[in-house]
């Protein structure tokens, strides 16, 4: 396979990701699941027109500046916008972040580390808060990445 073969497959799969996620939020697809007081069963699924509050990252703007370019896929010349979801819990935080499986490990692990700092207002559904999926987005701009590295040069 060739260089610009694998960057190709790269932006389609990006492409592809993206696509979904944007799919999701149109439709009101942003699910959120509601354990019943305590008893062990299945959890609820809600849409989003049944939440009272909308769940709120708070600190992403923030949070996306500190997302490092993985030295790996700016060697290939890898960019793209990577869609993924995170699941917002009451608390807070971000619980478990899920991956288009396609997504190069390096962009997966350096927004995994990022991630970790992000805190949010949760959804809230009957009165309380309770863990919610959200879609998101970043973009690897090479462009940009190699006017960031000659600067620092």
């Amino acid at each position: 396979m060739t260089h610009s073969t694998i960057k190709r497959a790269y932006r389609y799969a990006f492409a592809v990701g993206i696509a979904a996620a944007l799919v999701a939020t149109l439709v009101g697809s942003a699910t959120a699941q509601v354990l019943a007081e305590g008893k062990a069963q299945e959890p609820e699924v809600v849409t989003q027109e049944q939440l009272e509050a909308l769940p709120k990252l708070t600190n992403w703007d923030k949070v996306q500046l500190t997302v490092a370019y993985p030295d790996a896929c700016y060697n290939l010349e890898l960019e793209g916008t990577i869609a993924f979801q995170v699941l917002l819990s009451a608390d807070g935080k971000v619980g478990k972040i899920e991956f288009d499986p396609a997504i190069h490990p390096a962009f997966k692990a350096s927004l995994e580390a990022a991630l970790t700092q992000v805190v949010g207002t949760p959804a809230r559904y009957k009165g309380a808060a309770i863990d919610c999926w959200m879609p998101l987005s970043y973009t690897f701009d090479l462009k940009a990445e190699k006017k960031r590295r000659k600067k620092q040069e």
